[in-house]
């Protein structure tokens, strides 16, 4: 279709509102053809043209709804392949690199035969593997491998460039693992030239990008002041923010270096105000949060140019809190700060609300099949396939919703340090952790700067530089591994990362501090602080403070000033609602496939032990304890939501992940999925998630992790109780029976948490049975009316009778069986 070939013209020219207007005349044409392809093939070339304007929602959209269609019907080649190389695009400018890589390959499976296009196509691949790499999630030495296999096949068969991949890109991305070696150098100046006499101003104004930082790590900076210049100008006459905020961001790094610090920061703030413009074309919260994750590493290579720019001040350290929060859950406090549209609902709006509330329905039919048993995955595979059909349906209709209402308006303003100090009592103290992972920088931002905490209380602000932090991820996941083993082995790795973390940032407190606020970087959401030691042999952290994790200081901030209705009963509690399909002595496991989700017998006698301490409220069991049930309550009547069920935790696609309960009604699979559970209201109440892993997930740069919890916070929450690892259930019941007796004393959530914690110590209970669960969010607010004191008599016995009764059940148990892990 010739016009298709124009739109794309148009759009690799920057000239979007042309090549709009021809896509709309081709989609006339292509309506009135009676070809049923053509109207696809129109759909996914304004894929491409909302891709290259920056627009990843929409392009995701288009992609999906084409996707439904070729999973449904079979469709010719000429088709799929532009659909699957435009999913590849997008999935990695979204940072899902393995869904790109899986798309790229899909799209070379169908190009196998055509030599040229296929070496062009490995480039995409050996792209995503070195992403992939860098995450962890795939050897360096198989990335790296790839990258060659592309660059030799480019060679062979002459694909200089292609889009945005062929030779040229390939020497730049083998530039980029080389580093500012001869080798380096030369590929990056032979990437650089074909770019020029090419004239690919994207490739061009990377390659500048690069070479500049190779200049600074050479001595040169004079030189690589005038190649950043350049690759700015590039970048502005492409349109081509992201890059342009890349150039003024290593020229700040620049600026810093040779001390022209108000220089610096000036460049800093406009790199990041491009860097903002793209994150806000995106209209669906989630895009958005996925789009700035690509390059969140920015925003902290920022903030650490300015603490090391001089001995920090407080000057200097709210410039570089600023930089910090600019991004740090911002989707998340941007959907919670977001006016609810008034006046009535448009037809527009109506059509889009049946047709998500349609996908959602046959979502949920879908999933009721999928949790049937299955001889094999292959009797599994057509439903899957069904099921990312629907799901990008439901991804279309969500992103026109939020196009109904943009978030469109100035950014949230970051916090000040006095604003946090005023909100702080006097023995409360924020640590807002920055960590600056130098594989996951761009090139031109890689050379300076560091990791850092900052110590934020009553009349003291300080900076704390932190080292070695590089393999903090594995270093935390070993440290859980040894936790699991309930025998003690983990102590010395406590002591280590006490020290690497915070011993420096403790001993900076005023005297009397008890409660830490922690905001958490990249893996430092997974680090149960508590069970952090001072040295090995000694008491754990929970003996001496009270912890809780906000998602970033704005947050903490807004929900601290908050005033929640009165609640008018303490407590709705749902438990044990999964039937059971296969023994298992653990609250969790993985999304659906091979899940076991076994009865939970401790799980209903902690939801009755958690009516008893808090004097009432509503116990729904088994059948009772519904999806449905919890749809239609109104959930703001209670002070505390308390589930104890099995929790599906899928990391690659966080919007699956569910709260496992009983139906309740035909149309409602059981599973209480995270895009389904940011529907509920919840307005600023205490959510219990006494589940598997359910404040983990996948992880954004800048956003946090997507998990079970952060949906929960979306619904309204105010503090949410989650697990790090998967819970034992007679753990689970012995904490939360030693956490409501203190919460019904009127104390906080945080502290009545670190009181049940010590009670567990005391008891001679190893870090796995009482550090798995955090409190996240607002760790002082207090849900529920204290019980008056002649009802906690009674309350002591029955809850001391309670506690003896399990402790025996346990007893037997251990007798009987070894631990689940």
């Amino acid at each position: 279709m010739p016009l298709l070939g124009l739109s794309s013209l148009y759009t690799g020219l920057g000239l979007f509102a042309e090549s709009s207007e021809i896509l709309d005349r081709a989609e006339r044409e292509a309506a009135a053809g009676g070809d049923d392809d053509l109207p696809a093939l129109v759909k996914v070339s304004r894929g491409r043209h909302e891709f290259m304007a920056a627009d990843y929602g929409r392009a995701v959209s288009l992609y999906q709804e084409v996707r439904a269609e070729v999973l449904r019907v079979e469709r010719p080649a000429w088709l799929k392949i532009p659909l699957y190389e435009g999913l590849g695009d997008v999935d990695s400018a979204l940072g899902r690199h393995r869904e790109a890589m899986a798309d790229f390959r899909e799209e070379r499976r169908m190009q196998e035969g055509n030599h040229y296009v296929a070496a062009a196509i490995d480039h995409f691949i050996a792209a995503e593997a070195q992403a992939l790499a860098r995450d962890g999630q795939m050897p360096q030495e198989e990335a790296d491998a790839l990258l060659h296999q592309a660059l030799d096949e480019e060679v062979r068969y002459g694909v200089r460039l292609w889009l945005a991949g062929g030779e040229l890109h390939t020497r730049l991305l083998l530039a980029q693992r080389l580093g500012p070696s001869d080798e380096g150098v030369r590929q990056v100046e032979l990437a650089l030239a074909g770019a020029r006499q090419d004239q690919d101003l994207g490739l061009i104004s990377d390659s500048l990008r690069l070479l500049a930082s190779f200049e600074v790590a050479q001595g040169k900076p004079g030189r690589a002041q005038a190649l950043y210049g350049e690759a700015l100008s590039v970048a502005r006459r492409g349109m081509q923010r992201q890059r342009a905020g890349y150039a003024l961001l290593g020229r700040a790094q620049l600026a810093w270096t040779a001390g022209e610090n108000a220089a610096a920061i000036a460049d800093a703030k406009a790199g990041l105000d491009e860097l903002d413009l793209v994150r806000a074309q995106q209209p669906d919260a989630i895009v958005r949060a996925r789009t700035a994750s690509a390059f969140a590493a920015a925003y902290s290579a920022a903030a650490a140019g300015v603490l090391e720019a001089r001995e920090p001040d407080a000057a200097t350290i709210d410039v570089a809190l600023s930089f910090i929060e600019r991004l740090r859950s911002r989707s998340l406090l941007e959907q919670l700060s977001a006016a609810r549209p008034a006046g009535p609902v448009t037809g527009v709006e109506r059509e889009l609300r049946e047709k998500r509330a349609a996908a959602l329905g046959r979502l949920a039919a879908l999933q009721q099949q999928l949790l049937l048993p299955s001889p094999d995955a292959a009797g599994r595979a057509p439903l899957m396939s069904q099921l990312l059909a629907v799901e990008g349906q439901e991804e279309a209709a969500r992103d026109g919703l939020a196009r109904l209402s943009p978030h469109a308006g100035p950014p949230p303003t970051p916090p000040t340090l006095a604003e946090l100090q005023a909100a702080l009592g006097e023995d409360e103290a924020l640590l807002v952790f920055q960590l600056l992972p130098r594989e996951a920088l761009d090139p031109a931002l890689a050379g300076r700067g560091s990791s850092w905490v900052l110590v934020i209380a009553r009349g003291v602000v300080r900076a704390i530089r932190l080292r070695e932090v590089d393999q903090l991820s594995s270093q935390i996941d070993l440290w859980s591994e040894l936790i699991a083993r309930r025998d003690g082995s983990e102590q010395p790795g406590a002591a280590r990362l006490y020290q690497q973390l915070i011993a420096s940032a403790l001993s900076t407190l005023p005297p009397g501090t008890r409660n830490l606020i922690v905001v958490p970087d990249g893996p430092l959401a997974k680090l149960p602080f508590d069970a952090l030691r001072t040295a090995e042999g000694a008491a754990a952290l929970a003996e001496r403070y009270v912890f809780s994790l906000a998602p970033s200081a704005a947050l903490w901030l807004r929900w601290r000033r908050a005033t929640p209705d009165a609640p008018s009963e303490p407590v709705l509690a749902l438990a044990d609602p999964a039937p059971s399909r296969a023994p298992s002595a653990q609250r969790g496991g993985a999304w659906l496939s091979g899940a076991q989700l076994g009865a939970l017998p401790f799980a209903r006698r902690e939801g009755e032990a958690v009516l008893r301490a808090l004097g009432g409220g509503t116990l729904l069991l088994g059948a009772d304890a519904s999806e449905r049930a919890l749809k239609t309550v109104d959930l703001r009547r209670f002070g505390v939501l308390h589930l104890a069920a099995h929790a599906l935790v899928d990391e690659e696609k966080p919007e699956r992940s569910a709260v496992v309960l009983a139906p309740g009604a035909p149309e409602e699979d059981g599973l209480l999925q995270a895009r389904e559970i940011a529907a509920l209201e919840l307005g600023g109440r205490t959510v219990v998630l006494a589940s598997c892993s359910s404040s983990r997930g996948a992880r954004l740069g800048g956003e946090g992790v997507m998990s079970l919890a952060r949906a929960f916070f979306e619904a309204g929450a105010e503090t949410v109780i989650g697990s790090l690892w998967p819970l034992r259930d007679d753990d689970t019941e012995a904490l939360m029976g030693a956490f409501y007796p203190r919460l019904a004393e009127g104390r906080s959530v945080g502290e009545a948490m670190s009181l049940a914690r010590r009670d567990q110590i005391a008891a001679g209970k190893p870090a796995a049975a009482w550090a798995g669960l955090v409190v996240l969010g607002d760790g002082a607010l207090k849900p529920v009316r204290p019980l008056p004191r002649r009802n906690r008599a009674g309350l002591f016995l029955s809850t001391l009778v309670a506690l003896l009764m399990v402790a025996a059940a346990v007893a037997v148990r251990r007798r009987r069986s070894r631990p689940a892990f």
